[in-house]
């Protein structure tokens, strides 16, 4: 099992103006490297779906281009 201390703290990454929301959603997803255990702070985030076809890549960008 890998070391929470070694997880990307979803804090620390950067938005980047001169690009679509939907690359920024990919260049999120880059940053954090795995999008399903990261943390906030001192707090670690275990994503799941109840629905197995939607990932966090599938759920970020239909969000981003929602807005």
């Amino acid at each position: 099992m890998a070391s929470y201390d070694n997880l990307a703290d979803i804090r620390m990454c950067k938005r980047f103006d001169k690009v679509s929301r939907a690359e920024n959603a990919l260049l999120f997803l880059e940053q954090i490297k795995n999008h399903k255990l990261f943390k906030v702070g001192n707090n670690v985030v275990e994503i799941s779906f109840a629905d197995t076809e939607r990932t966090l890549s599938s759920a970020l960008i239909s969000h981003f281009r929602r807005i």
